[in-house]
């Protein structure tokens, strides 16, 4: 009978805020060295898929999200709708910046049911190895050791948010039905 491997715990899986500060330098300094429109039009999508999925903290399995789940509230203050596990709708919150940053990247189409992401190629939404691979070269490009994956960025902003929100609004943004879910993991 075969012992199954350890799994790795959250903290092992769970970039340091100096780590995120990398990836996101790293992002922007891809968009600056572009060296043609179509590559910078690229690296762009990339570094607002890394910022979204960090900020997000949306699953890579959430990735199908279209400019209709973009939002703001009665405040002005941006969201995003996302569709999560068991068709559960939450609200997750965004920074101002991110959300400008989309709306001025965003593609020639005012059509709301057009997905946020595309693949350059193919005009399709982009898929979720596809996500992986983003997040990946950007970690390359980086110098991380450690090679994130979408998930991990998620895990990254619940740890880094605890420090300073409470955890019922982490439990909210995550899609966690409780707490004890959210400390758990």
């Amino acid at each position: 009978m075969k012992v199954p491997p350890e799994r790795k715990k959250i903290k092992e899986r769970t970039l340091t805020e100096t780590e995120i500060e990398i990836l996101f330098d790293a992002a922007a300094q891809v968009v600056e060295q572009a060296p043609t429109p179509h590559k910078k039009i690229q690296a762009q999508r990339n570094q607002l898929i890394l910022e979204l999925f960090y900020y997000g903290a949306i699953r890579v399995g959430e990735s199908g999200l279209t400019w209709a789940t973009m939002h703001s509230n009665q405040s002005g203050l941006p969201y995003i709708k996302v569709v999560g596990k068991g068709d559960k709708e939450r609200d997750v919150p965004i920074p101002i910046e991110l959300y400008q940053y989309l709306l001025a990247n965003r593609q020639h189409t005012k059509d709301k049911t057009e997905p946020l992401f595309t693949s350059q190629k193919t005009g399709e939404p982009i898929c979720d190895r596809h996500i992986r691979r983003i997040i990946k070269s950007i970690a390359e490009v980086a110098g991380l050791s450690r090679i994130p994956s979408p998930h991990w960025l998620r895990h990254s902003h619940a740890t880094h948010a605890a420090k300073n929100t409470p955890i019922h609004i982490i439990t909210k943004t995550l899609g966690h039905s409780s707490g004890k879910i959210t400390i758990d993991n």
